[in-house]
């Protein structure tokens, strides 16, 4: 019997150095991809403390020469910051900067998007419920049609949705927005919570109904504490997608008593010039509610987006 031949010196350290060259390119493009995905959050911060005329600079600032917190005070305050002007081309001369309404819109960017939550948690909790323990003829290809209904493009269906807000006389009000909302973000609340609620054990769910619960109670008492992770996930991706909304509000709002910040944040562009430091400010603080959100609620996301990945 031949004996196990040894492995060489040599071959020892390729294998070494391959796996130390394999790891430092592991490394570089996770640096790269870290960095692809923060440098629009760091520019829109650096931008945001900066005088007008030092963001359209050449060569571009990277850190703020001098540091302004007036573009801050602007859309917070109401006070007058940066009082430069911008040079156009177009008309020879100089413009003052536009500016906007940044705080009453982001309560009505976060009033449409706290009642789109509060009702597509509820009607997704109850479709879920159906999908996933209910038997019915034709369930499977009911579920992807609602899943389906999410890749239809939102341009096309401004125009039916304009003319059915207008005729419910909702237009430029906040139960029209959320009228409108509303579809856009249930199939993705349904998918993840069916997806949870297919991983609760039905002897649980049968021992409660020998109990005499009968369907909505088994849902309200068993069902529903027992998939919190899911039912905060579903919640934050609803809210995140009104908050984020842009081309429904852009139509069916006329005033600034309804007009949401993603739509607001046009004011900043004028005819003849366009406010970079102030619009990047007001990014910033359009950004915070968000990123809050995901900051609290993060333990739940894994648990409530891999649940149901694996079967069995």
């Amino acid at each position: 019997m031949a004996a196990p031949s040894v492995p060489d010196v040599k071959e020892i350290q390729r294998y070494r150095q391959a796996a130390v060259l394999g790891r430092v390119v592991l490394y570089l493009i996770v640096a790269f991809m870290l960095f692809y995905a923060i440098s629009p959050f760091y520019w829109m911060l650096n931008s945001s403390l900066q005088f007008e005329k030092d963001v359209v600079s050449v060569p571009p600032n990277w850190v703020p020469p001098a540091l302004n917190i007036g573009n801050y005070e602007e859309i917070i305050l109401r006070k007058p910051a940066d009082t430069s002007v911008a040079f156009d081309k177009r008309m020879a001369g100089y413009s003052t900067f536009p500016t906007a309404d940044v705080l009453p819109s982001m309560w009505n960017s976060f009033v449409v998007a706290f009642g789109v939550t509060i009702i597509n948690v509820i009607l997704g909790c109850l479709a879920a419920y159906g999908f996933a323990r209910l038997y019915f003829k034709g369930k499977q290809s009911l579920f992807y049609v609602v899943l389906a209904s999410r890749i239809v493009p939102e341009v096309s269906l401004i125009v039916p949705f304009y003319l059915m807000i207008r005729g419910l006389g909702l237009l430029d009000t906040y139960m029209g927005l959320i009228v409108a909302y509303i579809p856009i973000s249930l199939p993705l609340a349904i998918f993840v919570l069916v997806a949870y609620f297919e991983t609760v054990p039905q002897e649980i769910e049968s021992a409660a109904r020998v109990d005499g619960c009968n369907r909505f109670q088994t849902l309200w008492r068993v069902i529903l504490p027992l998939s919190a992770p899911a039912i905060v996930t579903a919640a934050v991706f609803v809210f995140l997608t009104s908050w984020n909304e842009f081309l429904f509000p852009l139509v069916l709002t006329q005033t600034m008593n309804t007009r949401p910040i993603t739509v607001t944040l046009l004011d900043f562009v004028s005819e003849f010039s366009v406010s970079y430091a102030r619009m990047n400010a007001a990014g910033v603080a359009c950004v915070i509610i968000p990123v809050a959100l995901a900051l609290m609620f993060q333990r739940y996301f894994v648990r409530g987006l891999t649940a149901g990945a694996v079967k069995g």
